[in-house]
């Protein structure tokens, strides 16, 4: 139970917390709260209850924002991955280049003549930047709310350091809530299509027949306070995908789920040309809103039952995406690969 730590109000319950945005009290409250600093403001404070439900609400808005600004980060990546190897120094000798040489930069000077002429892109790239500027400069208002807490300070008298220490004890245990735990994970061979093979003690899956098939990694995902991750290397691919999946689900097509017809496939994956899919949020499947990766680059996967988010990283260049998942069903590690291609689990 949460008690009121201010001078005079009894070590009261801590009924709910206060959401006026200019409040210069702590938002916490207790019963002597409501009337002496919270009155003139009383229908903005909200019982445990009708917190949460306002905190739910809020991370819808949260998980629209976050999936806007990851596709304006893709769109961005995606234009720079154009634009950026069509540099080209000046020539100080041409007599000295070679014929082809010389014909790759001269078709990235057209490439770029071309942009020039499309369509004033330059000119609407230049009004996306402002645009965005002054969106940023609304953003940085929203940093901190800024909260008197003075008469709060003075208040506490005898009870502060009680306080303090009870601060630090909720500080340890939230961070200690958010430190991601590494998940040992192996290639199932009970859990995977028949033409894929298994080496290195289970660590390595080796797709040896055509077709794009699912291999599931044991153990399941522990259901935990803390963040739980594991991570693949790209050994040999060019269309693999990596995530989690529903077990059952992929058994029951044979390892091999229709991930652009079926909605529920029972999958959450993103592949190497960033497309993604989650058998959650059918709106998002197969379309381009991931990172790409390629050979050698290491990803992980990073579970937070918590907040019912999967992350999904690039260690090599530090991308990242994120996409919601259900937590009604058991979640299982797995990766799906084409003929001839190699993923292994990464253990260092």
């Amino acid at each position: 139970m949460l008690i009121c730590q201010i001078e005079n109000h009894d070590e009261s319950q801590i009924l709910g917390c206060c959401i006026k945005q200019d409040c210069q009290h702590l938002r916490p409250y207790c019963q002597y709260c409501m009337t002496s600093l919270h009155s003139d403001h009383f229908q903005q404070l909200k019982s445990f209850k009708q917190l949460n439900q306002w905190i739910f609400q809020k991370m819808k808005s949260y998980d629209q924002l976050m999936n806007i600004i990851q596709q304006i980060r893709i769109s961005i990546n995606t234009i720079y991955d154009i634009v950026n190897p069509l540099y080209v120094q000046s020539f100080d000798n041409v007599q000295q280049l070679s014929q082809n040489y010389l014909n790759e930069q001269i078709t990235k000077v057209i490439k770029i003549e071309l942009i020039e002429g499309t369509g004033g892109l330059i000119v609407n790239l230049n009004e996306l930047n402002e645009r965005l500027n002054n969106l940023c400069c609304k953003f940085k208002n929203f940093k901190s709310i800024p909260i008197s807490q003075t008469n709060f300070l003075e208040n506490i008298g005898q009870n502060r350091q009680y306080n303090s220490n009870s601060l630090i004890r909720t500080q340890i245990f939230q961070q200690n809530q958010e430190i991601p735990e590494k998940l040992s994970i192996l290639f199932s061979s009970d859990y995977k299509h028949r033409t894929i093979e298994l080496e290195n003690n289970c660590k390595k899956a080796i797709n040896s027949c055509v077709g794009w098939k699912i291999a599931i990694c044991e153990p399941k995902i522990p259901k935990k306070s803390c963040p739980i991750y594991f991570s693949f290397k790209i050994i040999n691919a060019s269309a693999s995908d990596i995530g989690v999946c529903h077990k059952n689900k992929i058994i029951q097509t044979n390892y091999q789920p229709d991930l652009q017809k079926n909605q529920a496939h029972g999958a959450y994956l993103i592949n190497q040309y960033g497309y993604v899919y989650s058998n959650l949020n059918p709106n998002i499947n197969n379309k381009e809103l991931s990172f790409k990766f390629y050979n050698n680059d290491i990803i992980s996967v990073e579970i937070n039952y918590q907040k019912q988010i999967i992350m999904w990283r690039n260690q090599n260049k530090q991308n990242q995406f994120s996409m919601q998942f259900d937590v009604e069903d058991d979640l299982y590690p797995c990766v799906g690969i084409n003929y001839g291609e190699i993923i292994t689990i990464l253990y260092t």
